[in-house]
């Protein structure tokens, strides 16, 4: 770096404007792997460092330090280690700078407060300057005494109050001591002198067992887990007594469980409590069910992978027509069912159908009412699998609702035609497909359909089931087998069975 570059730097620092950024070195890349550094660029950084911290001790500054961490460092200094009584309140004229708004301003009223000439200290915009090095060592002397002066008064505290506490457990039991006294001294001689030492002995019990629940009490209220931790945090502080508090502990354990988990629930909105809705039904059908159940409860249910409700064909295409509201959007793979082969689609789950468009152009493919959709089947294998069993549409109101989603120039039973009557549905048969979000599209799937029928359908976990393939019932068998190829699932269609080698 040229000598005329490093003097207009420093003085642009001290004058406090702004460096153009011609006159800036290469900044290192401190985030970069060490071995793609490039010496090259490292170089001439180091060498204005240096050249920076040389000028500053040319110009008869030793130190420089930033304003927050000067306070952070000799703050303690500022305080007082006894406060006086205030007489009677008196205006101040100007109030303390407050740290965290203006740290300079802090450190400026802080560093004129102590036994050292304010020439040896300047203040930049962000930092401020040392001149001599004796300075620093005398701030570090001071810092030292002060925390000595700090551990000394905390020692002292805790031991007065150890006295007092001490003290104050003495005088109860000397009380109730005397009061025995008062009480046995009204009664017979003979006959109270044998039961004296028992009598004494309760009163004592008592008197320490009290003492006992008060200290638990104390402490509990001071160690108590913090309210913002999950409620499945088991943290809870040992009670000292077992054997007298022992039941006390286990009763006070479980209300604060339960009031730590209304506090959590109260703080759920609608969203937030309809994931932890679909979470919950998941933990209902698959858990101890599904192989790969344990692995999905950490990973949040997203829903719309693929942002389809921010897509502007979804919303003046099939989002305008009834389907507005996504509730799963994701590309999976659907299985063909005459060879097993898997080709790409969307699949969209609305909250009133099932839908399967294609990837690019979102052109409609099938739609599935809610209605439909009778029953789910999985494997209970770690398989991406899902068959969704759809029921024949017989009825007047299924045929007009899916008639409805055709042309009116079309015949009910046209080649071309994707919604067509009974027999169209027969011939379409089952849904399966291939996604590795399955037991989210599953929970969800169910939710929709219990919110749409009132019945939720029945989910069937098997390594063998059936499902109708158009006109034909296909067997489809599971089979653990650990060697497919590239360690995925396989599928094979022989005749009326497909094989599914997991």
């Amino acid at each position: 770096m040229k000598p005329c570059v490093l003097i207009v730097t420093v003085t642009c620092r001290f004058l406090q404007l702004d460096i153009p950024s011609r006159l800036k070195g290469p900044r290192n890349d401190l985030s970069a792997h060490k071995e793609r550094r490039d010496p090259d660029l490292n170089v001439p950084n180091l060498r204005r460092r240096i050249m920076d911290m040389a000028l500053l001790r040319r110009s008869g500054w030793c130190e420089s330090m930033c304003a927050r961490a000067a306070l952070a460092r000799y703050g303690l200094l500022g305080s007082s280690p006894r406060r006086a009584p205030r007489a009677s309140p008196a205006p101040s004229p100007s109030p303390a700078p407050v740290a965290r708004d203006d740290p300079v301003r802090a450190a400026r009223a802080l560093l004129r407060s102590l036994p050292i000439p304010s020439a040896e200290f300047a203040y930049g915009r962000t930092r401020v300057f040392v001149r001599s090095p004796r300075t620093v060592w005398e701030l570090e002397a001071l810092r030292a005494a002060r925390v000595e002066a700090l551990v000394a008064a905390a020692q002292r505290a805790w031991r007065e109050h150890r006295a007092r506490r001490r003290a104050r457990a003495q005088a109860v039991i000397a009380r109730a001591w005397r009061q025995h006294r008062r009480l046995a001294a009204r009664e017979d001689g003979g006959a109270a002198g044998g039961d004296a030492p028992a009598q004494a002995a309760g009163r004592i019990w008592r008197a320490w067992c009290t003492w006992a629940r008060r200290r638990y009490l104390a402490r509990l209220w001071r160690r108590l887990p913090a309210r913002h931790m999950s409620p499945a945090c088991a943290a809870w502080p040992a009670c000292g007594s077992p054997v007298l508090l022992g039941r006390t502990d286990s009763m006070l354990r479980r209300l604060h469980h339960a009031w730590r988990c209304r506090i959590y629930r109260a703080a759920f909105d609608q969203t937030a409590r309809n994931r932890m809705r679909e979470k919950v039904t998941a933990s209902v059908l698959f858990k101890e069910r599904k192989l790969n159940y344990g692995r999905s409860v950490a990973h949040p249910f997203v829903g719309d992978y693929v942002r389809l409700r921010a897509s502007a064909a979804w919303r003046r295409g099939l989002g305008a027509a009834g389907d507005r509201y996504v509730v799963f959007a994701d590309v999976v793979g659907k299985v063909a069912r005459s060879t097993g082969r898997v080709a790409r689609c969307l699949c969209v789950v609305s909250t009133g159908a099932l839908l399967l468009l294609e990837a690019r152009s979102l052109r409609l493919k099938r739609r599935v009412p809610a209605h439909a959709v009778w029953r789910l089947s999985l494997s209970p294998f770690a398989d991406d699998l899902l068959v969704v069993h759809v029921r024949a549409c017989g009825g007047l109101e299924s045929s007009t609702e899916e008639l409805s989603q055709c042309s009116s120039r079309d015949t009910t039973d046209a080649p071309g035609c994707l919604f067509g009557g009974e027999g169209a549905w027969r011939r379409r048969g089952d849904v399966v497909v291939r996604t590795c979000h399955v037991l989210e599209l599953a929970t969800k799937l169910f939710l929709v359909v219990q919110n749409a029928v009132g019945l939720p359908p029945h989910v069937n976990i098997a390594t063998e089931f059936e499902a109708n393939f158009g006109q034909q019932l296909v067997t489809l068998s599971f089979h653990a087998v650990g060697g497919a190829e590239g360690g995925g699932t396989r599928l094979l269609r022989r005749g009326s069975r497909m094989d599914v080698l997991v």
